[in-house]
């Protein structure tokens, strides 16, 4: 159990199409964010460099469904590993307080 407030790191070679129906039923309550980390020395074809460095640290941005990538998002390197980071959201508690006469 992970108490609100709390995150869950999960990293992995599942894209989205295949993990985050894992990770969005509503009684989990997440914040996801998405990192996609290439293979290290990963070049893209043709480049000398890969410009992938500065992006894997912005978070993906996911669909208002939060099941895909964009469909314009391309993924450069089909063996990236994918970095889910899930945060539980803290539940605001209504605080009941007695009538007192």
């Amino acid at each position: 159990l992970i108490k609100p407030g709390g995150t869950c790191f999960l990293i992995t070679y599942g894209d989205p199409k295949v993990r985050m129906h894992h990770l969005t039923p509503s009684a989990y309550n997440w914040n996801i964010s998405l990192y996609i980390l290439p293979r290290p020395g990963f070049k893209k074809p043709g480049n000398s460099s890969s410009s992938s460095a500065k992006r894997c640290l912005e978070a993906i941005p996911l669909t208002s469904e939060g099941m895909l990538l964009p469909s314009d998002y391309v993924l450069e390197d089909p063996d990236s590993h994918f970095i889910y980071i899930c945060s539980k959201k803290v539940e605001e508690v209504a605080q009941i307080h007695p009538h007192t006469h």
